[in-house]
């Protein structure tokens, strides 16, 4: 349940903070005007920030390969192929399985591979055999299982993998479950096929499942730079002392949610949090708030610090553009109605706020060296 970023803590005491090891002066700091900002302390006082400039990335890119072009193909081939439901025997590639799972990383839940069993007692369904979760050492290891089986299976996850750019070259445990396994008899990949199901070609259904992989993958790693470089911050750079004021009206606006989640469930928090949240005790759950609380703090100090350093503040087509991506939810396609609706909802100030987060991550991804001959995320080069 608790996912928190791990920090490295350091005493104030004797710690001589060089403020032109990150690129930033004294003077720069100071020129900056922070009245009224979250924060407007001098920060180095609070924050040792590592040098945020020229951090080393990796070169991660994605093209679509024969490989998975195919395992396309066949899941489309097996929505409209007939099957034998429920079968007795050890699932082998091309099946249908339905399981159930619990993942672990680093002993806390991993959601994204987390299946819970629905009100017909099933999971997640897929085609075994066609790297649906972009991770082909799990599939081994379920092949062969049969319903009602259990097993716990130790995985690494590929490096880089897309899906999760943090989690590249990790080490897991899965608890699988198999609920059904059902046995496709599989249509022949055909141009009659793809004529009366799909109404195209054989070679233009390629072309639109090359093109929606791509775009996939694409939006996958749109973001790594921002991902890796962020971490990186967080990794190394030091919490000097957390700051009173922040850290109290956060800690009391998390509780006071936490609350009203309780209240709405008609039990008390502590309740709420044993049975619905999963921790121990209220105890545990109060530990999280406050790791949680004062790791968002030190993530808030680094960010600050940075823009007061380089003076960065979000130009007006950068709002603007934030504001509309934002209203597309929501169906607005002005950026005043969109405004209209943040101010509407109390929600304008931590939209705004938000905005410039999301600005400065994107500057110091920006000011990464990329190392092109590096296309791992666990590459020594990147030590």
């Amino acid at each position: 349940m608790k996912k928190v970023v791990q920090y490295t803590a350091c005493a104030l005491a004797g710690l001589m903070l060089v403020l032109g090891a990150t690129g930033c002066t004294d003077q720069a700091y100071n020129s900056y005007d922070r009245t009224g900002e979250p924060y407007d302390y001098y920060l180095p006082d609070y924050v040792n920030v590592c040098d945020y400039k020229g951090i080393k990335v990796p070169n991660i890119s994605y093209t679509p390969s024969e490989k998975d072009i195919e395992n396309q193909r066949i899941l489309e081939l097996a929505v409209y192929s007939p099957f034998t439901k429920d079968v007795e025997r050890g699932c082998m590639e091309g099946d249908r399985v339905v399981i159930s799972t619990t993942c672990y990383v680093n002993d806390e839940v991993y959601e994204y591979l987390t299946f819970e069993t629905n009100s017909q007692g099933e999971g997640h369904s897929f085609i075994l055999g066609t790297n649906e979760f972009d991770i082909p050492q799990l599939e081994e290891a379920i092949t062969g299982m049969k319903k009602g089986e259990d097993k716990e299976i130790t995985f690494t996850f590929p490096d880089p993998y897309y899906r999760d750019i943090l989690k590249s070259g990790k080490e897991a445990t899965i608890e699988v479950h198999i609920d059904r396994v059902d046995e496709i008899d599989r249509l022949e990949d055909t141009e009659e096929f793809y004529e009366e199901r799909l109404g195209t070609t054989r070679e233009a259904r390629e072309i639109e499942i090359r093109s929606n992989l791509q775009k996939r993958y694409d939006q996958y790693l749109q973001s790594y730079k921002i991902t890796l470089t962020w971490q990186y911050l967080l990794d190394n750079s030091k919490l000097l002392e957390v700051p009173e004021k922040e850290y109290d009206e956060k800690y009391e606006t998390m509780l006071d949610s936490y609350r009203s989640m309780a209240e709405d469930a008609s039990v008390s928090l502590e309740e709420y949090v044993k049975d619905t949240l999963g921790y121990a005790d209220i105890d545990a759950f109060y530990d999280f708030l406050e790791e949680t609380t004062e790791q968002e703090c030190y993530g808030d100090m680094i960010l600050y610090y940075i823009a007061r350093c380089e003076d960065l503040n979000f130009d007006d087509a950068y709002y603007e553009s934030a504001l509309l991506s934002y209203g597309e939810q929501y169906e607005l396609t002005d950026a005043a109605d969109v405004e209209d609706f943040l101010a509407y909802y109390n929600q304008l100030t931590d939209f705004q706020e938000t905005t410039r987060y999301r600005y400065v991550q994107e500057w110091v991804a920006d000011q990464a060296e990329v190392l092109e001959d590096v296309t791992t995320i666990n590459s020594s080069k990147l030590k």
